[in-house]
């Protein structure tokens, strides 16, 4: 063993063995919430894919038939249907909201008068809770008493109301937020 010449190289010395050791304990302390994330998260997935791949209930284990229940799945056109609404809603439902904050977002970036008044109109509904939000605008567009009625007869132009033509799954989201869908006035 040489000894060390100058205290450089003593002190780089001491600074690799330093290096080598590692802090275990923060890693430990990570470990009882990870194995609790991972047995919450992996559990029920895992379980649902053993379920999906017998032909019994939640009740009942059934017999192993493998991906017989998927080939099902990818043949029955309601599953179609389904699976291509879902798919378009998603696409549209990104691509819209990324084209709307986009162009609020350079608009707002722009000067003009009232900027400030639009910028709070559009952080109001990040602010208030959704359920409080959707309450206040069925009461704001009631047909009866709402304030947006009231306000349109005061200039002659009738009643607002919400389009509910549709049915299915888009009626349901204008049953949850009577804003999502287009007014007309009669």
């Amino acid at each position: 063993m040489s000894v060390p010449t100058t205290e450089l190289e003593a002190g780089m010395r001491v600074c690799a063995r330093r290096r080598r050791h590692v802090e275990w304990l923060p890693y430990w302390l990570v470990v009882p919430s990870l194995s609790l994330i991972l047995v919450i998260n992996l559990y029920p997935f895992a379980t649902g894919f053993l379920y999906s791949l017998r032909n019994g209930t939640m009740l009942q284990q059934g017999n192993f038939v493998g991906g017989t229940n998927y080939l099902a799945l990818l043949t029955d056109s309601a599953f179609l249907h389904s699976l291509f609404f879902s798919a378009l809603f998603a696409v549209c439902a990104v691509f819209g909201s990324y084209a709307v904050g986009l162009a609020l977002a350079l608009l707002l970036n722009k000067e003009f008068p009232a900027r400030g008044f639009f910028r709070v109109c559009l952080l109001v509904p990040w602010i208030i809770p959704s359920i409080v939000s959707v309450i206040s605008w069925r009461w704001m567009i009631n047909d009866q008493t709402g304030m947006l009625n009231l306000i349109l007869r005061q200039f002659g132009a009738g009643k607002a109301v919400a389009i509910r033509q549709y049915g299915g799954a888009l009626n349901d989201i204008l049953e949850f937020a009577d804003v999502a869908g287009p007014l007309v006035f009669h």
